[in-house]
């Protein structure tokens, strides 16, 4: 294994095998863009959805495709979309955290990972 090599576990395989310290990934190991995507989401969460809860939860149409629309300009619909297709080709890492801090969203989590796994991903 080489210095920038990092074994990758299986599974829960974390949970009964030995692991060294620096192989365990923490917040703290966090490129500055995946910082940023983090910041971005949770921002969006907080300016765009936390103030219109109510109205998403009263199933207002047209609301939920606004709010899609709006993070979609930001670009993180197109996170794991190559660049090649007009996507951002972020890494896993960041589809994480963009579902950590979309979490927060209720249902409108449920639209975007649709959007995302249902819809652009096969299409791609």
């Amino acid at each position: 294994m080489t210095d920038t090599a990092v074994k990758q576990q299986r599974g829960g395989a974390f949970l009964i095998e030995a692991i060294e310290p620096q192989d365990i990934f923490i917040p703290e190991d966090l490129s500055e863009e995946l910082l940023s995507v983090s910041k971005l989401v949770e921002d969006f969460v907080t300016n765009e959805i936390e103030p219109n809860v109510d109205r998403l939860e009263k199933l207002e149409p047209g609301l939920n495709e606004e709010l899609l629309r709006k993070l979609g300009e930001t670009g993180i619909i197109g996170m794991e979309i190559s660049e090649e297709f007009g996507g951002a080709d972020l890494p896993k890492t960041a589809t994480m955290l963009v579902s950590e801090k979309l979490s927060a969203a209720g249902g409108f989590a449920t639209t975007f990972g649709a959007h995302q796994s249902i819809g652009s991903l096969p299409i791609v």
